[in-house]
């Protein structure tokens, strides 16, 4: 899968499976994107331990439609989502001119 937004281009892999869900970007290459799909009517924690760098958090509706932005830092920071469909952890700085309300352009 590639994102697509702002003249950028960032390949995105989709966590399929719990594990991949729970373990996120931990242990991967920064050079890639993990989109996580999300039940929204559920509540998520994400964590930031055996982080190695920072990251940015989009959370996204079903259109891709950003509705939150977070920046997380390795070993600190730990938030609960809820009301959201998708989750895309990015290496921090990956997307600077992206805000609240745009909708980003994935393709498979």
């Amino acid at each position: 899968m590639l994102l697509k937004t702002n003249g950028e281009v960032v390949p995105l892999v989709v966590a399929t499976s719990w594990i991949s869900k729970a373990l996120g970007l931990m242990f991967r290459s920064p050079k890639y994107g993990l989109l996580i799909p999300l039940d929204p009517s559920k509540e998520y924690t994400i964590h930031m331990f055996f982080m190695r760098f920072s990251i940015d958090l989009i959370l996204l509706d079903d259109g891709y439609k950003v509705l939150d932005i977070k920046t997380l830092r390795p070993w600190r920071d730990i938030v609960k989502v809820s009301g959201t469909r998708w989750a895309l952890e990015l290496r921090e700085g990956t997307l600077r001119n992206v805000k609240i309300g745009d909708v980003l352009e994935i393709q498979s």
